[in-house]
């Protein structure tokens, strides 16, 4: 036995003695990243057919069980008031286009009527164009003709008379223009 004792030490040490070596080599000191593994599949849990739609009839039914039933407590709030509303600016009253009219004559022809109106132009719009005639006082006018239907600066002529014509505006309101006559003066003697 004496001579298997030293040798089963030999070996020991010889077999220590490889494992050192390769370990100071480097094999086995290399750590490598395993393989990513892919998660499985996940399954959607969802509800029985009859607990869903239970779930949809309450919440169908939220406002039923919002509503006042008995308690005074379970009244909802009242609505909340509207905001009143600016009142609107009240528009400046409308120039009357036939201020500065004067009737000339009126005219029935096959059944239509109609005015012929001179009129004198608003300055701003005559600034620029020659327009006094020669003897008239009062500067040129426009002569406007006019029959019945047809509109004048927001004024439509609705009736024509021989000595006067009715004119009526976008809002239904009626104007007036008579035929100014000038009577010859009888007093005076003979030229």
């Amino acid at each position: 036995m004496k001579v298997g004792l030293p040798l089963a030490l030999a070996l020991i040490v010889g077999l220590l003695l490889a494992v050192v070596l390769w370990l100071a080599q480097g094999a086995g000191t290399h750590w490598s990243a395993p393989k990513p593994v892919e998660p499985a599949a996940v399954e959607v849990v969802t509800l029985p057919a009859a607990v869903q739609a239970r779930a949809d009839a309450l919440a169908a039914t939220r406002d039923l069980v919002e509503a006042p039933l008995f308690w005074p407590s379970r009244r909802p709030p009242p609505p909340p008031e509207p905001e009143p509303e600016p009142e609107p600016e009240p528009e400046p009253p409308r120039e009357d286009p036939l201020k500065d009219a004067a009737l000339l004559g009126t005219f029935v022809s096959h059944g239509q009527g109609g005015v012929i109106l001179a009129i004198k132009p608003d300055q701003k719009k005559a600034r620029g164009k020659a327009q006094a005639k020669a003897g008239d006082e009062q500067g040129a006018r426009e002569i406007v003709r006019l029959t019945v239907g047809e509109a004048y600066q927001g004024l439509t002529l609705r009736q024509v008379s021989p000595l006067a014509v009715e004119f009526e505006d976008e809002a239904g309101g009626k104007h007036y223009l008579s035929l100014e006559i000038e009577l010859p003066n009888l007093q005076q003697g003979p030229p």
